[in-house]
């Protein structure tokens, strides 16, 4: 799916990925299981940069707390090793993480094929713990 969206963009042309804000994907991938990554759910994100009152857009808000992050090179196996260095601090530190995956692009690059950026991030947002 994500070289199809990698495609589409390409066909549309530079105009499309001029100031493009903040773009990537949310993964529904519960516990950072890396071996789940390449069946999990996602959803393409963009930033939002500016009102359309006459659209009926979805909006997704970041929510605000603790993330755990990593930095990755943005291919299969780059994001098995971030949710695996994920897993692994959250582990040592017994950190509780939410379901949702933000993958985001890094850099002003074009798109490559798998449709992300050469560099991406991961991040999850803590649980808070109970008292």
């Amino acid at each position: 799916m994500a070289e199809l969206f990698a495609a589409f963009y390409q066909q549309l042309g530079d105009l499309a990925l001029m100031k493009t804000g903040q773009s990537g994907f949310i993964t529904d991938l519960p516990e950072a299981a890396p071996m789940g990554y390449e069946q999990a759910g996602f959803r393409i994100i963009k930033e939002a940069t500016a009102a359309i009152p006459d659209r009926a857009l979805p909006r997704i808000e970041k929510p605000a707390g603790q993330f755990v992050v990593v930095r990755v090179e943005n291919t299969t196996s780059g994001i098995c090793r971030g949710l695996a260095a994920i897993q692994r601090l959250c582990r040592d530190r017994q950190l509780t993480v939410t379901a949702d995956l933000w993958q985001l692009n890094l850099g002003d690059a074009a798109l490559t094929a798998h449709g992300g950026s050469p560099d991406g991030q991961l991040e999850y947002r803590v649980k808070p713990q109970a008292r």
